[in-house]
């Protein structure tokens, strides 16, 4: 008995000491806005993706092109009225094609204990880069109204990154 609970010591011991440090990407939050855009007397829509980056992680997490996912519709939005904008639909939803048009440091420009501005280039605690995503004009047409009003037409962006000042203490 003794045997084995020193082999359960020792084993213990071996694989608390080999423990890596794990990190996390990080992003600080966003936005999804449209706007409706007249095309020849047809309703037509635009939408943006504001995300903001924590500049201590996450960095290459978000590229050049992404998804803008569309939820309960009624019906599959008409590849042909949206020629080149669109990803193949999935059995729960459809996604729009996202194009970044911007990536700018939003950093505040005083930082606590320097006066020099923060800088997202070199990773500091507290700067914030903005991405900004579009996708091209989309058409609507053929898309039912939700039959549900506790389900609606819904938009989503997601990306598995949170910022670490949003850790739950005891939660």
């Amino acid at each position: 008995m003794k045997s084995i609970l020193r082999i359960l010591l020792l084993l213990s011991i071996f694989i608390t000491a080999n423990v890596n440090t794990l990190q996390a990407s990080h992003l600080l939050g966003g936005e999804i806005t449209w706007k409706c855009v007249n095309v020849g007397g047809i309703q037509k829509y635009k939408f943006t993706v504001v995300v903001y980056r924590d500049c201590t992680g996450c960095v290459g997490c978000l590229g050049a092109t992404d998804e803008l996912k569309v939820w309960n519709m009624n019906g599959v939005l008409n590849a042909t009225k949206n020629v080149g904008l669109l990803n193949a639909p999935t059995a729960n939803n459809q996604s729009i094609k996202l194009t970044r048009v911007s990536q700018k440091d939003i950093s505040p420009t005083c930082s606590y204990p320097t006066t020099d501005p923060l800088n997202c280039a070199n990773g500091e605690k507290g700067a914030v880069e903005k991405h900004t995503y579009e996708t091209g004009i989309i058409d609507f047409d053929g898309i039912a109204p939700p039959t549900d009003a506790n389900t609606p037409i819904r938009f989503t962006w997601d990306q598995n990154a949170r910022n670490p000042s949003d850790n739950i203490i005891g939660g």
